[in-house]
């Protein structure tokens, strides 16, 4: 019995999640809709969606227009852009740039902060001073839902294991932020990021199913989408091009001495539909497909999960 019990909450969740899915990718979208491409019927859509809105997290725009059929007009459905918003952060080499999004992925701000030649300690104070700066120019009703890192390096299981350009000098920011601030913090590899990005939300790219995103900075990266999955690889490693830059200089009596730059760490790719270089590419939570479940929140009194999947 109570594995039955069991077995219809996750069904539920897992029906909420995916309600709230299609009204985030294809917004603004009608119930009706949504039940077609679920293949959920009307009835069960319905009272999905009533629970997300109970919630604050959709919100009605009015009506659409009436199907060729006739009847009447469908109610078209879309995130609540004033429920709250995430700060989403990219250790650049020179600059960390920060982005403030609300939870429809719409930017509401972004700059870049200098950090060339800087540590993490020092480095820590500029995003606190970040957040705060956006917590008191916020309006919305939640205020920070939670807060995502790209790292120049190698993410496993939601941890830096390998950051070429950046001594983490033992801190975790996943630990550091989730106690100051009592969200979720989650942590991916930019590259990562960048063909998730890609994948969701560049419309040209809609009928690949396999794809490379290369992110060309100080070091070589690619993010892997495989049979529409973003695939990552033993320990977070797939997509490592270059970890690290061999400098050979070869200089003689006639020619200008010349720097050959020879990559470490090859990646042999047989099939690329598809390959874009991305100087930066933003970070947004909700970029990464986020997911919402009930849960609770003890510094607000809220129902607020965020939960990560880029697959």
């Amino acid at each position: 019995m109570a594995g039955t019990i069991r077995n219809r909450m996750q069904l539920h969740q897992q029906n909420i999640q995916s309600v709230l899915a299609q009204v985030f990718n294809h917004q603004p979208i009608s119930r009706i809709e949504i039940s077609r491409n679920l293949a959920l019927n009307k009835s069960t859509v319905s009272s999905l969606y009533n629970a997300l809105k109970e919630e604050g997290y959709v919100e009605e725009l009015g009506e659409g227009a009436a199907s060729t059929a006739g009847g009447r007009k469908p109610v078209l459905l879309a995130i609540n852009r004033r429920y709250g918003y995430t700060m989403n952060f990219d250790f650049g080499y020179r600059h960390i740039h920060v982005m403030k999004n609300n939870l429809s992925g719409d930017i509401m701000s972004y700059t870049q902060v200098d950090a060339k030649d800087i540590g993490i300690k020092d480095i820590l104070p500029l995003i606190e001073t970040q957040i705060e700066k956006a917590e008191n120019e916020d309006q919305t009703k939640h205020n920070l839902l939670g807060i995502s890192f790209a790292i120049h390096g190698t993410i496993d299981d939601n941890a830096i294991t390998y950051s070429p350009f950046l001594d983490m000098e033992g801190i975790d920011l996943v630990q550091y932020f989730g106690d100051k601030y009592d969200v979720p913090v989650l942590l991916e590899n930019e590259a990562n990021l960048a063909a998730v990005f890609e994948r969701d939300f560049n419309d040209e790219n809609q009928r690949l199913s396999n794809a490379v995103t290369i992110s060309i900075h100080r070091g070589i990266g690619a993010g892997l989408i495989i049979n529409k999955k973003l695939y990552r690889g033993a320990h977070g490693e797939a997509g490592e091009i270059g970890r690290s830059l061999r400098l050979a200089t070869t200089s003689t009596k006639h020619h200008a001495r010349s720097k050959i730059t020879v990559l470490k760490m090859p990646l042999s790719i047989r099939s690329v539909r598809r390959v874009k270089a991305h100087r930066w590419t933003g970070t947004k939570l909700s970029n990464c497909t986020t997911k919402m479940t009930p849960s609770p929140n003890a510094s607000s009194g809220r129902l607020l999960k965020i939960r990560h999947e880029l697959s």
